[in-house]
């Protein structure tokens, strides 16, 4: 029940954060269901039914995600923006953490002050005997909270540390926010992120996986010839989505 009550105020207050920030929005006729653009960035609410969806404690078939998208520059294709996004989220986690453990006084604070941030890579290296499943785990109880990034592309063993669409975000600069939740003794992933991948890198990621001739399909041709601003990206995962019914 706890559990429940925690995402369902973390979805609430990461709305929220993101209104505040924007002091005007409008509804756009051409957008569908609740989608509003607000300013320079977006977010929509999905509603979903996934069949083949293996389901246990974390995970049900149906799914309901929040996605946010904003414009950057293309200078501002990097590490370092994708960090300052990481940490602002994670503020408003440890915010919403805050106000649920004063409203419930059986829910205590765990989060550290600061989310630790660690490559796929450097996580290989650190565990290398030990799966990617099991390497989040072992640092996410050590750390509480960690940012995991670059993720979809080989490591130096050969392996990939998770799937990740090739026409999505680019595997350089994305990650996921993974925390340690002790009632289950579990990584529990909360969100992913990442910088939508441009020209250069949707080409490379389409030959990595072995799908060249998605680059003729509509969306991934837009940014081919450049016709789509640069931006990043964030959604709420899958057990988040699920957690907080």
């Amino acid at each position: 029940f706890s559990l429940s009550i925690f995402f369902f105020f973390f979805l609430l207050f990461f709305v929220f954060f993101f209104f505040k920030q924007k002091t005007a929005y409008e509804i756009m006729p051409s957008l569908v269901g609740s989608e509003m653009c607000i300013r320079d960035s977006l977010y929509t609410d999905m509603s979903a039914i996934r069949r083949d969806e293996v389901t246990d404690n974390i995970h049900s078939i149906y799914v309901d995600q929040w996605d946010w998208e904003k414009i950057i520059t293309k200078e501002e294709r990097s590490l370092d923006t994708l960090k300052d996004i990481v940490r602002i989220v994670y503020k408003v986690l440890r915010k919403t953490e805050k106000f649920m453990s004063i409203q419930y006084d059986y829910i205590e604070e765990i989060l550290p002050h600061d989310i630790f941030f660690v490559t796929t890579q450097e996580l290989e290296t650190m565990f290398p005997d030990n799966t990617p499943k099991e390497r989040e785990y072992y640092i996410a109880k050590a750390k509480g909270a960690v940012c995991i990034m670059q993720i979809g592309d080989t490591l130096e063993s050969g392996e990939r540390h998770d799937g990740r669409a090739p026409d999505y975000d680019d595997w350089s600069l994305n990650a996921d926010i993974v925390v340690y939740y002790p009632v289950l003794d579990i990584a529990l992933e909360l969100s992913s992120m990442g910088i939508r991948v441009d020209k250069e890198a949707l080409l490379s990621q389409l030959e990595k996986a072995g799908c060249p001739e998605r680059a003729q399909l509509p969306f991934q041709k837009a940014i081919i010839e450049e016709k789509l601003p640069y931006t990043c990206l964030l959604y709420t995962s899958d057990a988040a989505d699920e957690l907080h019914w």
